[in-house]
């Protein structure tokens, strides 16, 4: 329920205060490239969906990362973006 008390509602101060948090989804990744000079490495999905991590994606220690290694991912949905990683052994 919004009611006004001045220029902004109840409604939008309490947006304000707790921004919604973005749709999420996990996906299975596979690292197919690694590039140090940009410190960061490709990864790819089954379906060919493309992300990168870098030294500030939470759960990844970037100098450890080889091609070919498998990862979870958490990402955003509209905007597609990972927001934290998690090595899988296979």
């Amino acid at each position: 329920m919004a009611y006004h008390t001045g220029a902004m509602t109840v409604l939008d101060r309490e947006s304000a205060r707790y921004p919604q948090q973005p749709e999420t989804r996990e996906v299975d990744t596979t690292v197919v490239a690694v590039i140090p000079e940009y410190h960061q490495a490709e990864l790819s999905t089954a379906d060919g969906h493309r992300y990168a991590l870098t030294e500030r994606t939470p759960g990844v220690v970037l100098s450890s990362i080889r091609e070919g290694q498998h990862f979870r991912c958490t990402v955003t949905v509209r905007y597609p973006r990972v927001l934290r990683a998690e090595l899988l052994l296979r």
